[in-house]
């Protein structure tokens, strides 16, 4: 589930992009344009940071097992 987030965030941000490209008004074509920027850059880190939450959780269980395993078990 938490994959879908920036997908779905990276989705919008590639329609805005899409949707600044084939609007004929500058000033909606700027705003769409940033917003797509943005949303893209909001993928970006919202991936990293679930990257990292899943390293320290399986970090947290090998620290868990190797403690196990060196008291005897």
């Amino acid at each position: 589930m938490l994959i879908v987030v920036p997908s779905l965030v990276s989705a919008v941000g590639v329609s805005f992009l899409l949707a600044a490209i084939f609007v004929n008004h500058q000033l909606l074509r700027e705003i769409f344009l940033a917003v797509a920027v943005i949303l893209i850059w909001l993928d970006l880190f919202i991936t990293m940071t679930l990257i990292r939450r899943s390293l320290r959780n399986m970090d947290r269980r090998l620290r868990g097992i190797e403690a196990d395993r060196d008291s005897g078990g």
